[in-house]
């Protein structure tokens, strides 16, 4: 049999082929692995070689429970995001009040900026909820928003992690949302 002609064997798969890793011919290989490398959190920063270990501290214990609220690695890339996106938007209040007071619309970043916030606010808030709710929720969704999104761009820098990628990250802004709506639909049509 010769390879690339009908009705031939496939050609054996050479070390580093993708197609043997991924079907499981590579010895070694587990999915579970390859997933947990990219969500796994750490007690270190890795920047290719210099490890940074974070501190680690005792456990809160709450009955049986013990917490370990030492800050990991995910924890410190969502306090970066968090420190990115409150100087963008310091950034872009200061660039729109300059425009504003010049009698200018913004132009460069805060210009950019200011049509990222009108898309979140015209098309996806006040289009979903409505004008007076829509309004109302637009700074709370631009700020999950624009958290998710810099999270999401930290996970592309090398050497970076993204803290959405983290199960408890996505289910505590799960969370997060969902106590909103609640709250807000008892407070706009009462306890029903």
């Amino acid at each position: 049999h010769r390879p690339g002609i009908s009705g031939s064997d496939p050609p054996a798969s050479v070390s580093g082929d993708t197609a043997a890793i991924m079907s499981g011919e590579s010895e070694g290989f587990s999915i579970a692995d390859m997933m947990f490398h990219h969500t796994a959190d750490a007690h270190e920063l890795d920047f290719g070689g210099y490890i940074i270990e974070l501190p680690r501290w005792e456990p809160v214990h709450i009955g049986s429970m013990a917490i370990d609220l030492s800050p990991t690695r995910h924890v410190v890339f969502l306090l970066l995001a968090a420190i990115i996106v409150v100087a963008l938007m310091w950034i872009t209040a200061n660039g729109v009040e300059k425009a504003r007071k010049a009698g200018v619309p913004p132009k460069g970043f805060a210009g950019m900026m200011e049509m990222i916030v009108l898309y979140v606010r015209n098309d996806i808030a006040i289009a979903n909820i409505g004008e007076e709710e829509g309004r109302r929720w637009a700074p709370f969704i631009m700020s999950l928003f624009f958290l998710i999104l810099v999270s999401n761009f930290l996970g592309l820098i090398p050497f970076g992690a993204s803290p959405t990628g983290n199960l408890a990250m996505t289910g505590a802004l799960a969370f997060i949302v969902l106590l909103a709506i609640e709250i807000g639909g008892m407070f706009k049509l009462g306890f029903k």
